[in-house]
This record gives C-alpha cells, structure tokens and sequence, in this order.
C-alpha cells in the first residue's frame, strides 16, 4: 500500500511539473479570479472511444491493461511517456493502458497544435469488498441497472484520490477535488467521474461567460456521491449523482461566498437566479448535440442550509424538474 501511494506520488509530480510548464508559458495579467476565463477549445477533432472532446484539455478514465481508442479528423501524432501506442491509419490510435493506477498524460499533436488527454487509471471496483475498499465506505451499487440502461451500470472501476491529486486538472476550468464525495473520512478518497459531465460543464461554463456572468469556473456544491452517503442523506438508489455522471452547481464569483450571485440583477439571491442558469442550460441543450449527452436538469431554491442551485447530468435522456411557477 504504502509502495503504490509513493509511486502514485512520483507520477503525480511529474504531471505537476508539465501543467507547471504550460501554466507558466502563457502571460499573466493582473486581475482577479473571477474576471479570468480563457476558452480552450481544440483546434481540431479528438474522439476517445466515441466521446468526441471539443477542449484543449480533458481527462479519461481507464482500467488497468485496457484500451483506449483514438481518432482524430486530421492527420496527427500520439505522444505518451508510458502506455503502448498502436497507429492503425494517421487518423485512428490504440493506446494500451498502463498497470499502474493515477494519472499518465496523452498528448494528440496535428500541424503544431496539441490536445492533452489526462487518462486516469482507476482501481477496479471488484476491489471493493463488503462495500469497502482500502477503510473508504462506498455501499452496494444496485444489482440491476435503471430500465436496463448502460449509464446506469455499476462503475467498472474507482478513482483514487490523495491529498496531492485533489488538484489535479480535468478539464481546463475543472479539478478532481471540485468532485469529491462529502462524506467524512480520511484519505485515500475515491470517486467515479465521467467525461460526459466534464465536457458539459466547460459548455455551460463558456456559455455562462459569454452571457456576461464572468467566472474561472462553477462551484460544485455536490459531485459524486457514494451509495453509501447518498443513502444516508435520503436519497434514492438511483442518483447520477453515484454513476460520477451528475453535479449540482451554481454561480459563485461576485462576492466569492459560497452562494448563487444574482445573475439576474434584481438585488437578490432566489430562486430566480437557478432559473436564470438553468434557462442557459435549456438553450445549451436545444442546439449542442455533437458533444453535448442529453440528460437531466433542476432547478432549486434556498434552504437553511444552502443558496439557490441547478443540477444537471449526463443520464443520456432528457428529463426536467424544478421550474413550476414562483
């Protein structure tokens, strides 16, 4: 155990030390944080395994020994420092996962612009044993998947996450920590994540900032959840939210407080504000279908314990809540 944390410390130092590198290289200007939003997207087309990536940057995630599959709509390079690459025509690429479990880069390179690919080795989820794994309680996945569909599936394997990977980039607005589970515990943690939610975050992000409500990112008030936390706070056996394919979000830029901001400028934080977003979302939803996984989307008011919020996921079919009249 303690060989695979220090090893998964190394690879995650050399990770650090290339984002270093590109975070350094580009110019820096003296204003805050929440007016900084640089949009990344690719110059041209990268899919991994049918998921088209439409960013600069974007994790994967993988079993051990498996492979990922490449395609490009250009002529293009694969670099990786480990894996396997296989060049089946310039345009398609295997890339063999490594053994070892953490975080190896993949860079796709077409006529000197680049598209970085995080792939993310999980541990296999037939590690868990009683509903545990290495002292992380993550409960029991039901045993069939909702109306039989493939998103609904148990996870096939679990990310592991230490204190030093929480800050990990996966996406270029995103970090993993921003998706931890809030149940308490130590570390090591665990998550499932999907590149289908991250793609549609950096989308509603964009969109967001061309609205003119200016942020560097969206605040995750819940990502994953494990079945065992999402059963202990009253919820059904069903959530996206257990799959890594659901988020609930909000605005938080102007003032940084933890809440909505007043998006629609009427001098108060309500409800109306999660409709705001959530109307974005809507108009996201009616005209992204290339990248874009239908699925679901809500809308919440204030409570004692929180601000106004939308949840959306990456279910694969739409479904609505949350907007009957004020």
């Amino acid at each position: 155990m303690l060989c695979r944390r220090n090893a998964l410390m190394q690879r995650f130092a050399g990770f650090l030390f290339f984002v270093t590198m590109v975070i350094c290289a580009a110019p820096v200007t003296a204003v805050s944080a929440a007016d900084v939003f640089t949009p990344s997207r690719a110059a041209f087309a990268v899919s991994v395994d049918g998921v088209e990536i439409p960013f600069r940057q974007m994790a994967v995630f993988a079993l051990p020994g498996g492979r990922l599959a490449i395609r490009t709509g250009v002529k293009a390079e694969i670099q990786a420092e480990t894996g396997r690459i296989i060049r089946v025509t310039p345009q398609r690429f295997g890339w063999v996962v490594p053994r070892q479990t953490g975080p190896h880069t993949v860079r796709v390179v077409a006529a000197g612009r680049s598209v970085d690919l995080t792939v993310i080795v999980m541990r296999s989820m037939d590690e868990v044993k009683g509903g545990v794994i290495d002292g992380f309680v993550v409960g029991d996945y039901p045993q069939k998947p909702y109306k039989g569909l493939a998103a609904y599936e148990r996870p096939a394997g679990l990310i592991e996450v230490t204190p030093e990977l929480a800050d990990l980039p996966v996406s270029p607005h995103f970090r993993l920590g921003q998706f931890l589970c809030k149940q308490p515990g130590g570390w090591p943690k665990f998550l499932v994540l999907r590149t289908e939610l991250l793609i549609k975050l950096e989308r509603v992000l964009e969109a967001a900032n061309a609205r003119g409500w200016k942020t560097d990112t969206l605040h995750v008030m819940s990502g994953y959840r494990t079945p065992h936390y999402n059963r202990s706070i009253g919820n059904g056996p069903n959530s996206r939210h257990i799959y890594g394919g659901a988020a609930d979000i909000f605005i938080d830029a102007r003032p940084r407080d933890n809440r909505m901001d007043d998006l629609d400028g009427d001098g108060n934080v309500t409800k109306k504000d999660a409709l705001a977003l959530y109307n974005l979302i809507e108009e996201l939803e009616g005209r992204e279908k290339r990248t874009w996984m239908p699925g679901g989307l809500g809308a919440y008011g204030s409570t004692s314990s929180h601000g106004p919020f939308i949840h959306i996921d990456a279910r694969g079919f739409i479904a609505r809540w949350g907007v009957a009249p004020l």
